[in-house]
């Protein structure tokens, strides 16, 4: 069985059919991918899985705020209080992403980087309607066109699955 017939069949019919590609401003480096949308990272994820030979997904919403805030009750990775040396978010001024390397002092309790800004990241975690009809899938984080309040811990949003930002990008998870 080939990659797409692996993949959820709401990606499978946009890949075949839907198809549309935004040019990210990805440099390389460390700069996290941008401009790709929900079908795009879940091939991502199929693929490395198969190249890996792990189970590779996408943070859940409850992954997400857990590496975030592990035990306790905090807003941002670093503690309750925002600050703008932490993260890029509009208030950092650099109107593009940065390194994932660029804010060693706003990672999370458990090590993990660029949590808050930079990039909206992608979950599995779908948004119901009110009729429980699924709308899209979450995104969290806030990127760096995005205000402090979005950076937030367990601040959302969800868009459709074919959203493409130059501010939103996506996270992995391994199941080791």
């Amino acid at each position: 069985m080939g990659l797409w017939e692996q993949l959820p069949p709401s990606s499978q019919r946009w890949f075949r059919h839907i198809r549309s590609y935004q040019n990210p401003s990805f440099t390389g480096g460390w700069c996290p991918r941008e401009s790709v949308n929900w079908h795009e990272a879940i091939a991502f994820c199929y693929w490395l899985s198969g190249k890996l030979d792990l189970s590779i997904t996408l943070p859940t919403k409850e992954q997400r705020i857990w590496v975030v805030q592990g035990e306790g009750q905090i807003d941002y990775p670093w503690g309750m209080e925002f600050d703008s040396t932490r993260c890029n978010t509009r208030e950092a001024y650099f109107d593009r992403t940065t390194s994932v390397t660029k804010y060693p002092l706003g990672a999370s309790r458990h090590g993990v980087m660029d949590l808050s800004g930079n990039v909206w990241e992608w979950s599995l975690t779908e948004h119901k309607n009110y009729n429980g009809e699924t709308e899209g899938c979450l995104v969290f984080g806030g990127g760096w066109r995005s205000r402090r309040r979005h950076a937030r811990a367990t601040f959302l949003r969800w868009h459709p699955p074919e959203y493409h930002a130059p501010d939103v990008g996506f996270r992995i998870c391994a199941e080791l």
